[in-house]
């Protein structure tokens, strides 16, 4: 028995972050990586897309475990070829890890395939459940890491980075003390070796309602932990219990406020988040969390599917 992942080449942003943690962590564990290429899939006729899915299937064997991160990052049809090549294989088990949200009907059905899915925040589970999800197991994992070998310098500056997809690879762009950095796989590890360098990382949701879902609270916390530097996570967010119950950072209600607190942070207080991120980081950087959830998955899918 083998446990496959997928891992989609050519996609970058976010969703590459996130599929290269899990692979990565799965790797040091004996996990098969399930490798897709992103491509203009509607090039490919049906009978063309179905030749490609029997090649990515073909390692498979019965009693085997697929953890599909989705979407992956092609399109909704070509994770349904996929889904659907996956579940005719008799006897092999379909995990959909759930990064992203998807909120079209045929996009939604795929999830009713899954033996088992993985999710991110009790708020996405509701919200599915509510449009059209069946009742089916479910585990939450609300939190990412990031195996690397990048430790935090021991720099205490006020800076305060964000994370954004809206800025161009390789450029910064600073504003007093706040700095905008890519948030981007391919440029992960000049990105920890900047947060490194010192400051605090602001986990925010900029986009009002409809961005409360869409938000990668998990991952940003996971990045900026990674990096060993404290966090300011907004008041509300699937963050807040953690970095309050770890004291990594603070929680604040507004922009003003986030100012205000920072300027008014004593050396000692900034000291102590310091010191309880340093406890923390170990777990991100070893990828300990996403392991965890790797084991998870064997002793449900061994136990219970």
């Amino acid at each position: 028995m083998k446990i496959h992942i997928t891992k989609t080449y050519n996609v970058g942003g976010k969703t590459g972050i996130r599929q290269n943690s899990l692979v990565n962590a799965g790797r040091s564990m004996g996990c098969v990586e399930m490798s897709l290429l992103k491509f203009p899939d509607e090039s490919d006729t049906d009978e063309q897309l179905h030749t490609r899915m029997d090649g990515i299937i073909s390692s498979l064997c019965r009693e085997d475990i697929v953890i599909f991160q989705y979407p992956s990052g092609i399109s909704a049809r070509y994770d349904r070829f996929l889904i659907e090549h996956i579940r005719r294989y008799a006897g092999v088990r379909l995990v959909i890890y759930v990064q992203e949200m998807v909120t079209e009907g045929e996009e939604l059905a795929l999830l009713n395939q899954a033996d088992l899915l993985i999710m991110p925040s009790e708020e996405m589970q509701s919200f599915y459940l509510k449009n059209g999800l069946q009742d089916k197991p479910v585990i939450l994992q609300k939190w990412y890491d990031y195996m690397t070998d990048v430790m935090q310098w021991g720099n205490k500056e006020r800076r305060i980075y964000i994370l954004s997809e809206d800025i161009e690879p390789g450029h910064t762009m600073s504003s007093s003390n706040v700095e905008m950095l890519p948030f981007d796989e391919y440029h992960v590890p000049e990105m920890l070796l900047k947060l490194a360098e010192g400051g605090v990382g602001l986990i925010w949701n900029f986009d009002g309602e409809e961005g409360e879902l869409l938000t990668p609270w998990g991952l940003m916390l996971g990045l900026f932990l990674t990096a060993g530097i404290p966090v300011i996570v907004q008041k509300g967010s699937p963050c807040e219990e953690y970095v309050e119950k770890h004291g990594v950072g603070f929680v604040a209600e507004s922009m003003e406020e986030v100012y205000r607190i920072c300027a008014a942070l004593s050396d000692e207080d900034f000291e102590k988040y310091y010191a309880n991120v340093k406890k923390l980081q170990y777990l991100f950087t070893s990828g300990a969390y996403t392991k965890h959830l790797l084991q998870k998955i064997l002793i449900h899918a061994l136990e219970d599917l």
